[in-house]
C-alpha cells in the first residue's frame, strides 16, 4: 500500500466565523483540526443542505450551502463531519445514515448544549432529533419548522 505524502488544507477560519454562531467557532474549529478538510461553500441547493465527500490521493471534501441561516450551517457542518469522522473509522463500509453515522452525530452535537448557542425552542426540538436523527434535519417537520422560525428569510410566509 502507497502512502500518500501528507496533504496540505488551509484552516477554514474565515468561512466557519462568517456563517455559524460565535459561540460555535471555536468547536467548529477544533472539530476541523482533528481530520482537516477542504471546506466549501455552495449556491443554494434544493436537494440538499451539504455533502461530504473523500477520494484517494485528494484531502476529504465537505460542502455547506452559502445562505444556510447560522443555526442550520452549523448543524449541516456537524452533520457532515459526522460523515468524516464514520469515514476515519470505518471506510465505505457502512450505511451513509447508518448506526455508526447516527451515534457520531449524537456525539458532535452534545458540546453544542454545552455552549448554549441555540434557543430553548431548538434545544428542544434537538434533543427530540437526536433520539433517531434523520438524514437530514430537514426531514424533521418539527426541527425544520423550528429553525425557519429563526431564519428571517421566512419572515411573513405562511407555512402549515
Amino acid at each position: 500500500m502507497a502512502i500518500l505524502p501528507a496533504m496540505q488544507v488551509s484552516t477554514p477560519v474565515f468561512l466557519i466565523e462568517s456563517h455559524v454562531p460565535a459561540a460555535a467557532v471555536g468547536y467548529c474549529l477544533e472539530l476541523w483540526r482533528e481530520h482537516p478538510f477542504q471546506l466549501q461553500l455552495r449556491k443554494s441547493r434544493t436537494t440538499k443542505l451539504g455533502d461530504f465527500s473523500c477520494r484517494p490521493g485528494r484531502p476529504p471534501r465537505i460542502t455547506v450551502n452559502a445562505d444556510s441561516h447560522p443555526f442550520l450551517f452549523l448543524l449541516t457542518y456537524v452533520h457532515e463531519v459526522a460523515h468524516l469522522r464514520v469515514h476515519h473509522g470505518h471506510g465505505f463500509r457502512v450505511a451513509p445514515h447508518g448506526q455508526e453515522w447516527k451515534e457520531s452525530f449524537r456525539n458532535l452535537c452534545s458540546p453544542l448544549f454545552e455552549l448554549n448557542i441555540f434557543p430553548e425552542p431548538i434545544v428542544e426540538a434537538l434533543r427530540v432529533h437526536l433520539l433517531n436523527p434523520a438524514a437530514s434535519c430537514m426531514n424533521d417537520a418539527r426541527l425544520s419548522r423550528i429553525l425557519q422560525d429563526h431564519d428571517d428569510r421566512f419572515a411573513g410566509t405562511l407555512r402549515l
